[in-house]
């Protein structure tokens, strides 16, 4: 967190974030909230994506942060003037996955780019 506050980051997308299932949590101290999502319970660390966010703009999630898959979540945040942004953490397959995992991937990706309002 000491470089997101360095570099004055307000929002970060997360990679590889190493955590079982969908968490959400606050390091209160730090004042940053974290929403992740992982591998099932009980399957081994790997892809996992997440938001790390300033905890005093978490108010401002219109909708609360949607983890698809293990390698892909999305949340909607107001913006002044009524705007909304959309945000994304991906963490796609790497070369050497199999083909079937590439496509599934790259399918729901696809359906989330079709059906959140940009």
């Amino acid at each position: 967190m000491l470089y997101l506050a360095r570099y004055n980051v307000d929002i970060a997308a997360l990679g590889e974030a190493h955590i079982s299932a969908e968490s959400q949590f606050e390091e209160v101290r730090a004042g940053w909230t974290f929403f992740a999502i992982g591998q099932p319970e009980g399957e081994p660390w790997h892809a996992g994506v997440g938001f790390a966010i300033k905890s005093i703009l978490v108010s401002k999630v219109q909708e609360y942060l949607k983890g698809v898959k293990p390698r892909l979540m999305y949340m909607k945040l107001e913006l002044a003037h009524g705007h909304t942004a959309v945000l994304l953490s991906v963490y796609a397959p790497t070369i050497d996955a199999a083909d079937r995992e590439k496509e599934a991937f790259y399918n729901s990706l696809n359906d989330i780019l079709q059906s959140v309002p940009y």
